[in-house]
Order: structure tokens, then sequence, then C-alpha cells
């Protein structure tokens, strides 16, 4: 078919078997398929809001993880992609990023916006597992994926990032009680958490782990749906459970030095991002709890 542009993307193994599987019963070819799967894909993203669009559970744990060291062997496997480059383009328009990732960036801070729409549509067409996935929910809403997400980071954030967010709280604590107009600097602190905490985050394998420690812990079992709502919610419940992660302090017993090496990523990344202070302090609500599942975020032992 001309007028295609060709990329590489990787995935896991199960899922290019689904993808076979989807191509025999259609009987088209693999290009054809994909092709199709992303058409689709595409065009239903599209009609829904932001939060509402549709991500694999691999793409937020990211998974299968790159190999720490070069030569280590992969456990991804490359598929070629042809399809129209303004179809790519849709494509990872209405993929997950996480924060802190961006298109063109260390291998840790790269988002991975065509794969992850390449097998959330193999996904939703024929639905695929293997020894990591097994018992996880499949799909989810990007507001629930971005409600894993920060649990695990609030899990796993320094001793400086921990200190900002928690003079943050005391603030809009001390807001609600007494309904005393901030300062200047308040105000600016409050941008800098709220950059902190939702736009800007350090990436290193460790977050990934832990955020596959919380979705074995929350997004399984029977009660996977209710609490991938109360995580896209993320209301009172969540909230305090963040606050939970929040406050363990496990950072001193790491010996890698993944996380210390970071420190300055955090504050200092938001602080970069903060030039006009913002009074936006106030946090969602939710009509939805989880009271069953309101349990701590440890890091693997």
């Amino acid at each position: 078919m001309s007028g295609n542009a060709e990329t590489n993307v990787r995935i896991a193994p199960s899922a290019l078997e689904a993808l076979t599987r989807i191509m025999a019963r259609h009987g088209t070819s693999r290009d054809a398929t994909i092709r199709e799967l992303l058409t689709e894909h595409v065009a239903a993203q599209e009609q829904r809001q932001p939060e509402d669009r549709i991500t694999h559970i691999s793409t937020v744990l990211r998974y299968p993880r790159p190999p720490r060291w070069r030569g280590d062997p992969r456990h991804d496997v490359p598929l070629r992609v042809r399809a129209p480059a303004s179809l790519l383009q849709r494509a990872r328009a209405v993929s997950l990023q996480l924060p802190g990732q961006h298109p063109r960036a260390h291998r840790d801070y790269q988002g991975r916006l065509l794969t992850d729409a390449v097998t959330t549509a193999i996904a939703q067409a024929e639905p695929f597992t293997d020894t990591f996935l097994t018992d996880l929910l499949p799909l989810l809403r990007h507001g629930a994926a971005l409600g894993l997400w920060r649990l695990a980071v609030a899990a796993t954030s320094t001793a400086p990032e921990r200190a900002l967010l928690e003079k943050a709280h005391a603030i809009r604590a001390g807001y609600r009680r007494t309904d005393t107009p901030l300062t200047p600097d308040q105000h600016h602190l409050l941008r800098v958490a709220e950059v902190l905490d939702e736009e800007e985050a350090w990436h290193a394998a460790m977050r990934f782990r832990i955020a596959t420690v919380a979705a074995r812990r929350y997004l399984t079992g029977p009660r996977a749906e209710a609490v991938e709502q109360a995580l896209y919610e993320q209301g009172d419940a969540w909230h305090r459970l963040q606050r939970k992660s929040l406050q363990r302090d496990w950072e001193a017993g790491r010996s890698d030095g993944s996380t210390a090496s970071r420190v300055t990523t955090g504050p200092a990344g938001a602080e970069q991002q903060c030039g006009v202070p913002s009074a936006e302090s106030t946090l969602s609500t939710s009509r939805t709890g989880w009271s069953t599942v309101q349990r701590a975020i440890l890091p693997p032992a």
C-alpha cells in the first residue's frame, strides 16, 4: 500500500501471538491487520475525553521492561508498523504518557506512545496474557492509570520531595480551616507541589516495580474494576492512601543509589516549570470509596 510510513515498536510476545490470531481470523496480512486495528482504536479514542481513553496495563507498568545493561537479553519482540503517517500521529496523540515522559529522552523517560496504541488495539480485539500479566486487569482508563502511577510516585518519593509535598498539604489544610488568603510564596509552593505531583516525575526501574506491586494488590481479583473506578476518581480514599504511601520513609534503606541520584530532578525540576505562581490548590473529591482495599504500597524487599 503506497503512502505509508514505516516504523517499529517492541511488544510482548503474547501480544504478537494475539495479533497472529486476529490475522488468521480476518484472513489479512500483518500490515493490513495493524492498520485496521489502529484505525478503529484511534477513532474510538478520539471520541473519548482524555481521562476516559483506554490504555493497556503494560504501558503504565512499562512491560516488557527494557534490558538494564547493553547485551542483556530482551523480553520483547519487534513489530514493524506500516500505516499512513497521519494515522500514526493520531495514534500517538491519544496514547498514555506518564508525567515526566517525553518522546525523545533518556530511555527511562521515553514515552511509548505508539507501542501503547498498538498493544491496546490488539488487546481490545483479542485479549492476551502471560506469566507477568496473569490476573491483572488488562485495560484501564487513562485516569485510573495515572491514579496508579501517582501512588507509585508517592511510595518512592525522595526526602526533599516528601518535605515539599507535606508543606503543601499543611498549607491546604490551613487554608481550609481559616480561609486566610495565601501569600505569594505559598501560592508558588503549591504550584511547585502540583507540578511535582501531577506533571513531572523522575523515572527508574524501582518506580515501575512499585507500580507493579500496586497493580497486583489493587487490580486483581473480583474488586479490580471497582478499584479501577477509585483510581480513576482519585477521591478521598485515594488521597488517604497516597498520603500513607508518601509518609513511608524507606529511602535510607536503599543501597543502589538509583533514587538518591534523582533527588535534584524532583523539586528542582518542578521549580523550573513554575515561573508564575498558581493558586490552584484544591484536591478532587470522590463519591466512591474503596474501604476494603486501603493498603499501603511497600517496596520489594
